[in-house]
């Protein structure tokens, strides 16, 4: 299997990194994979990497990985307004937009993608900001999960931080919670309704057994005049985090988290016990839609 080092992988990056850096020198044949991305074959090249098997088209997919990581595989595109066409790129033009598009790994169950676009919609359902979400058709699963790139605004590049870039936090532990997590976003933003949406967002994580909330799920975004916001949220399927335990920590706990650890770690950030107990009563419902979503997808 072809060994890839860092800075090949940067210069193959080149102008696609997520957020708005970019590498020079670019590999030259950086920009050589025009037309017609095809979804089901690339999910069975990642795979074969993933497996430790040769792939023809390694690198595409490095091309088209971008700077985006994670658990599964993934690419960005840029779709068409109608989903019926995806082709390389990542900056919008007439007629499409970027987006990044998942594929289930082999170990994951073969819904996966069908899975995270019904939590995506019981995100938006809780009050939490999300991305447009898309299932795009498979002929081997449900679907593939595809969200619109949130760091793209047009032709602009927005700048994104994460919280394990600005905490310096290791996002491979434990090494935050939500009480730093709210301060942070208070500090940075200087904005009570951008706190709100971590209060949101922990609720969420909790409740939907989202684990896997490490410093790199939480992200910020800096606005035209300066501004830092909270990113759309993202990766919000449930998830067995470390040792089953959340990963970032709820008033000083990973497990049997009550709505009175929500309350408390909200409450120094200025929300009261009522405005906390009518989020998490939002999020709750938001939850129970759950079966309804899947059998919309025909799925038991």
């Amino acid at each position: 299997m072809q060994q890839i080092t860092p800075l090949q992988r940067l210069s193959m990056i080149g102008f696609n990194a997520m957020g708005a850096l970019e590498y020079e020198p670019i590999t030259e044949n950086n920009n050589e994979f025009i037309g017609n991305i095809e979804l089901d074959s690339l999910c069975l090249e990642a795979n074969h990497i993933l497996a430790n098997k040769s792939s023809e088209v390694l690198d595409k997919l490095l091309t088209l990985n971008g700077s985006s990581s994670g658990a599964r595989p993934k690419i960005v595109a840029l779709v068409s307004d109608d989903k019926q066409t995806l082709i390389h790129g990542n900056l919008a033009k007439p007629g499409y937009s970027p987006w990044l598009i998942k594929f289930a790994s082999s170990l994951d169950n073969k819904n996966i993608g069908a899975e995270e676009y019904v939590y995506s919609k019981m995100a938006k359902d809780a009050g939490i900001e999300m991305s447009e979400t898309y299932l795009f058709p498979s002929k081997n699963c449900v679907g593939h999960f595809g969200v619109k790139r949130f760091d793209r605004i047009g032709t602009e590049k927005m700048h994104i931080h994460t919280a394990c870039g600005l905490l310096h936090a290791n996002h491979r532990t434990s090494s935050i919670n939500y009480d730093g997590l709210l301060k942070l976003t208070s500090i940075l933003t200087k904005d009570v309704r951008e706190v709100e949406k971590m209060v949101r967002l922990m609720i969420f994580n909790v409740k939907a057994g989202n684990k896997d909330d490490h410093s790199k799920n939480f992200s910020f975004m800096l606005d035209r005049n300066n501004n830092w916001k909270m990113t759309p949220a993202y990766d919000l399927t449930p998830s067995q985090g470390i040792n089953g335990e959340q990963t970032s920590m709820v008033n000083g706990k990973g497990t049997d988290i009550t709505d009175s650890d929500l309350i408390k770690t909200a409450a120094p950030l200025g929300f009261s016990e009522k405005k906390v107990s009518a989020i998490i009563e939002q999020t709750d419902d938001a939850l129970a839609n759950y079966g309804k979503y899947m059998k919309e997808l025909a799925i038991k």
